[in-house]
């Protein structure tokens, strides 16, 4: 209830210092439902796991993405969520680089798998290029690429010591079996 009253007076105040003095508020200009199944608000506060600052900035990229139109459709929404998106990898990557050098690298590998997956996706294969690119660094990925390289511990312990870390950073979530919610760290 609080981030809907923040998001309204955002809204309100966009509004009116651009476009018209009436109180526009969310319901005025976004649609109903996101894709017919879920409430847009809902959808935004979840992808944006309820920090403000976050829901602002999508809200900011979704009226962004529908300048000059009178109500946002879901295909601004989607527009808006990739440019969000991006933006939140930029700062999450700076945000970490300093404990976790290879983090950048660490995250290459997600880019060809689908948005949900199951740890058993992974194979050695598939993640050959993350364990031979971040040896010699200092961070726990690549003192786990060093040690599976060197055959001192096993490719699961090194692929899960690389799952935890992009959990640990907020990159991915875990979902437990016949749960429907995401967790995040």
């Amino acid at each position: 209830e609080q981030l809907f009253e923040l998001v309204n007076k955002r809204i309100t105040e966009v509004f009116k210092r651009q476009y018209t003095k009436d109180n526009v508020k969310f319901i005025d200009i976004f649609p109903e439902k996101y894709r017919g199944s879920k409430p847009v608000f809902d959808f935004i506060i979840e992808r944006t796991m309820y920090r403000p600052r976050d829901c602002i900035a999508f809200i900011n990229e979704i009226i962004k993405s529908a300048s000059g139109v009178p109500r946002i459709g879901a295909n601004h929404i989607d527009q808006a969520e990739q440019r969000y998106s991006n933006e939140r990898l930029t700062a999450l990557i700076q945000e970490w680089s300093e404990l976790y050098p290879s983090i950048e690298s660490s995250i290459k590998p997600l880019r060809s798998f689908p948005t949900r997956f199951s740890v058993n996706v992974f194979s050695q294969e598939n993640l050959s290029d993350l364990f031979l690119n971040t040896i010699g660094g200092s961070d726990v990925i690549s003192h786990a690429s060093s040690q599976f390289l060197d055959n001192k511990i096993s490719f699961e312990t090194a692929r899960d010591t690389w799952l935890f870390l992009l959990y640990e950073v907020g990159v991915i979530g875990i979902r437990m079996p016949h749960h429907e919610i995401v967790h995040f760290s």
